[in-house]
């Protein structure tokens, strides 16, 4: 157990194969606006690799997407440890951002169980749709009809910025498969929050980081944030600001 490490070179292939997905030319970024062309072909590609991991996928009716992992000797009856966060981006994203935290809890999943172990509880991988916002509002809208913040009906009847219909866009990818949401969770969160001017700047830089852990009861949270940059998805250069 003292020496078992994730696979970097795999984590970061992955990341670069999904950052490929609407990547913004002449820039190490990429564009996937919630629920477009580009974000349901991103959303597939991730649940390919959940489902070659071997992973229990559910879908909910908003399109927040769950992938559970049970070793031989996982305990099913108890509630999941769950990471993750998002795969849509901002219109200038970033290859690592929400991406890093789902595709970072990928890896350690396959760690383990390339391993042959078993966790005492199943473990579990999550996505939540439209958490930027970008084209949806509000922000972290998947999850939060994922916690009861806003009715499926309320999240579904959303207008875009562009006249579409959540509703009506939920139904392409993989969003066609629909299920119950996963509950009861403990969460460890990781994500980075980096646009995609950052490879442009001619010095040094740097950008928010933000990074989240919960642990149960649910509402136990640990943020860092800049107060000069403002909320989640603040992404400033240093040149242009004082992250």
């Amino acid at each position: 157990m003292d020496d078992l490490r994730i696979n970097v070179d795999r984590l970061m292939g992955r990341i670069d194969e999904l950052a490929q997905i609407g990547a913004i030319e002449n820039t190490d970024g990429c564009s996937r606006l919630a629920l477009t062309d580009e974000d349901k072909a991103g959303r597939d590609l991730v649940v390919t690799w959940m489902r070659d991991l071997g992973m229990e996928i559910t879908i909910d009716g908003i399109g927040n997407v769950t992938a559970m992992w049970k070793g031989p000797d996982t305990d099913a009856s108890l509630d999941p440890v769950m990471t993750g966060s998002h795969i849509d981006t901002v219109r200038t994203g970033g290859r690592y951002d929400g991406n890093l935290g789902v595709l970072a809890g990928l890896e350690v999943v396959e760690t383990i169980a390339e391993a042959g172990l078993s966790t005492r509880r199943p473990l579990a991988v999550g996505f939540f749709t439209d958490e930027e916002g970008s084209r949806f509002p509000p922000d972290m809208l998947g999850s939060l009809v994922y916690v009861g913040g806003m009715s499926l009906e309320e999240g579904l009847d959303t207008v875009g910025i562009d006249g579409a219909v959540l509703g009506s866009e939920v139904g392409g990818g993989s969003g066609r498969i629909i299920a119950t949401a996963v509950g009861g969770v403990i969460g460890a969160w990781l994500g980075s929050e980096i646009g995609a001017s950052l490879d442009r700047a001619d010095q040094a830089y740097a950008a928010q980081a933000q990074q989240q852990a919960h642990e149960a009861p649910v509402g136990s949270r640990v943020t860092w944030n800049n107060p000069e940059s403002g909320n989640h998805g603040t992404v400033t250069a240093q040149r242009d600001g004082q992250d």
